[in-house]
């Protein structure tokens, strides 16, 4: 696994459409789920 700082401004308020949220592999963890989660990459593109 790999990250990287992405040193960009980004506005404020940005909002993401329900159905690209909806596409995201996410998963919450057991505690506090709402707040810690798991983003992986999807199965199917």
């Amino acid at each position: 696994m790999r990250c990287e700082l992405a040193p960009n401004s980004y506005r404020a308020g940005t909002k993401v459409a329900e159905a690209d949220f909806d596409a995201l592999n996410i998963s919450r963890h057991e505690l506090n789920g709402k707040w810690n989660y798991a983003i992986a990459p999807r199965t199917n593109p």
